[in-house]
């Protein structure tokens, strides 16, 4: 779902590029590397995920998933890293991201690292994140019952949950990242 129509609807009278990130997302990272590769000037928004700026309902209604990246072109409103990257290549051509001829290529390392978000935020959490951050069971209840994004919920309470994620659930996004990385 690339391109969506936003709840609100002040996104629509927004010129420029604007982008709503948070500084450790992968995926917000791709986007400002994008962004940066093309010399495209924009207006960035930090989300502060530890303040859980992202369940907030002012940010819901950019993102309904409450996940950054959120992005806006001139009213326009993508709301994936992905969808946001073959967008700006598309609308913004020099210089192409792309292969030259092979599109399906590109395609297909956009959907490799897609497929490695999960592990990513995996890990991140474990090893980055869970120093940083510790949550009541109040505060977890309280992020539930504010965020829209039930598969984000399910995560931050398993994370929340206990000291570690199973050993051997990190020893296989380990594996699966490191596969991953030596592909791209």
């Amino acid at each position: 779902m690339p391109i969506i129509e936003p709840k609100d609807q002040s996104l629509k009278e927004l010129k420029g590029l604007h982008l709503w990130h948070a500084e450790l997302s992968s995926c917000a990272q791709r986007v400002r590397i994008t962004l940066a590769e093309k010399n495209l000037e924009w207006q960035g928004y930090v989300i502060d995920i530890p303040k859980n700026e992202h369940a907030t309902p002012e940010y819901q209604a950019i993102n309904p998933k409450g996940l950054v990246p959120a992005f806006v072109d001139n009213g326009t409103l993508l709301i994936d890293s992905c969808d946001i990257i073959d967008y700006l290549d598309k609308k913004y051509p020099n210089p192409s991201l792309r292969p030259e001829g092979d599109t399906m290529e590109m395609q297909d390392w956009l959907a490799a690292a897609d497929k490695a978000q999960t592990d990513l935020k995996l890990l991140s959490h474990e090893f980055l994140f869970r120093p940083r951050k510790d949550m009541s069971e109040d505060e977890v209840e309280d992020f539930a019952s504010r965020h829209n994004n039930q598969v984000l919920v399910d995560f931050l309470r398993e994370w929340q949950g206990s000291d570690q994620f199973p050993k051997e659930k990190l020893d296989a996004a380990v594996d699966r990242t490191d596969a991953d990385f030596k592909k791209l």
